[in-house]
């Protein structure tokens, strides 16, 4: 008998307490050494631009108003948190920061900055407008002579990060860097996280930040044929941008860049071929003339051998990557996510109080890295914590549960068991190592057309774990 495989790429973890980062994509272009006033990012149309710690300043053409990183909010576009002293002393009397105009040497040696003590500041871009494109920059430095040049704060958002050297040279007078990071709205906030990778007592600054909209300034964002999903038989993916764009893309996981695999230049189309059977995510963006770069978009895509295994239906947010923070977001003990509450396509609950079920990240809690494969979040349960999603299956026949996962990334708590469900029917238990992600299969189930729910069960209760 032919099963159909449900394409569940699930990353379901073991393990205890954990917070959670927003899982927006924004794309970082490579970080650029600070070198004047052209630095400043002048395509599209001025959302808000602050100078953190310092006086107002008009750099490029763009006027950066006074503020601090200190404040919950700051003004209606940022928010941040973690910022908790601000420092005047980033200057140097030395070239090349010496060379640089007064206000941007103004806006340079001033900002806020967080000693790392375990605490990873956060970046909050507020009132976006969905479906915008926004470009986000941000400026990093300390010209001081005790600044080595191995100094630096890495950007994160979602899976996609950037290193900012503080000190290019990490001599008296070097100067930082700066980079720009485009995103497209699809709510109303998008997160970043800034964190010192440096030393034993990191510091994070933050000199500058600006935000402009860029939607009718850029490349037209990448479309896919097929649409994304399940498909039986090997296929050829179309991605298609405007008339006179180019298109990168990647297969490997990773994010596109002017050096990745691209259709024809100018064409506006690139193709992908897919075999059967194979699991592919590609992530694309396009570039054109006169025009900022296109966000990066997403599409995955699980083929299948005709006759075999077929797909039954594309699960939502399958990596938990737009899930949202349960360290910031929920108060609840140990950053678990409260029971009987739904996260873009899940159920989280528990059977017990002193049980456990969230979300888990790559820098998170538990250590880092992880090596989450897909993404930069998992889904954990403790105890006998549950996940559970509402699935519909397009005809009767008989389906297979496929996902990742691994225990817990501490080693901790030792080897722990949950089940696997559809309908509240066990398909499977499992034991995952600790030490490796693994790719595990379910028994088969016969099911009918229809809806179905999948769940993920800790099986032992906590007291025991």
């Amino acid at each position: 008998m032919s099963h159909r495989l449900l394409p569940f790429a699930i990353l379901a973890a073991l393990l205890g307490s954990v917070p959670c980062a927003v899982a927006g994509l924004i794309a970082w272009e490579a970080a650029t050494p600070i070198s004047g006033d052209e630095d400043v990012y002048t395509t599209g149309t001025l959302v808000s631009a602050y100078s953190l710690n310092a006086g107002a300043a008009t750099v490029n053409g763009v006027t950066f108003q006074s503020g601090n990183g200190q404040l919950s909010t700051l003004g209606a576009s940022f928010g941040f948190t973690g910022f908790a002293l601000q420092y005047s002393g980033f200057g140097s009397g030395q070239a090349p920061f010496s060379k640089l105009s007064t206000a941007y040497r103004t806006l340079l040696a001033n900002g806020d900055y967080a000693n790392s003590g375990g605490v990873v500041p956060v970046i909050t871009l507020r009132n976006l407008a969905a479906g915008h494109l926004y470009a986000v920059q941000v400026w990093e430095n300390d010209s001081r002579p005790q600044r080595g040049s191995d100094f630096r704060v890495t950007l994160s958002s979602s899976s996609n990060s950037v290193d900012l050297y503080q000190n290019s040279t990490g001599s008296d007078g070097g100067t930082g860097q700066f980079v720009i990071g485009v995103f497209t709205a699809d709510a109303t906030t998008q997160s970043f996280t800034a964190q010192g990778t440096f030393g034993s007592n990191p510091d994070t600054y933050l000199n500058a930040i600006q935000l402009r909209d860029i939607s009718d300034t850029a490349a037209a964002t990448p479309a896919f044929s097929p649409e994304p999903g399940g498909i039986t038989g090997a296929t050829t993916v179309t991605i298609s941008s405007g008339s006179g764009s180019t298109i990168y893309y990647t297969t490997d996981n990773s994010t596109p860049g002017l050096s990745s695999p691209h259709g024809e230049a100018g064409s506006g189309t690139a193709t992908v071929d897919i075999p059967a059977p194979a699991s592919v995510t590609i992530q694309a963006f396009a570039v054109s003339s006169g025009k900022a770069n296109s966000s990066v978009v997403t599409a995955s895509y699980v083929t299948a051998v005709p006759g075999t295994a077929r797909v039954c239906a594309t699960v939502i947010n399958p990596s938990f990557e737009d899930s949202p923070r349960s360290d910031d977001d929920y108060t609840t003990p140990h950053g678990k996510i409260p029971a009987g509450t739904g996260v873009h396509g899940w159920q989280f609950g528990s059977s017990q109080d002193d049980s456990y079920c969230g979300i888990v990240t790559e820098r998170g809690f538990l250590g880092s890295p992880k090596n989450i494969p897909q993404g930069w979040q998992a889904a954990f349960v403790q105890g006998t914590g549950r996940i559970s999603q509402t699935i519909t299956c397009p005809s009767a026949g008989s389906y297979l549960v496929r996902f990742r996962s691994r225990g817990r990334f501490d080693g901790g708590a030792g080897a722990e068991t949950f089940a696997v469900t559809v309908d509240d029917q066990p398909v499977g238990t499992f034991t995952p190592p600790a030490s490796r992600w693994m790719i595990l299969t379910s028994s088969p189930t016969t099911l009918a057309a229809g809806p179905h729910v999948i769940a993920f069960s800790g099986t032992v209760p906590y007291s025991q774990s």
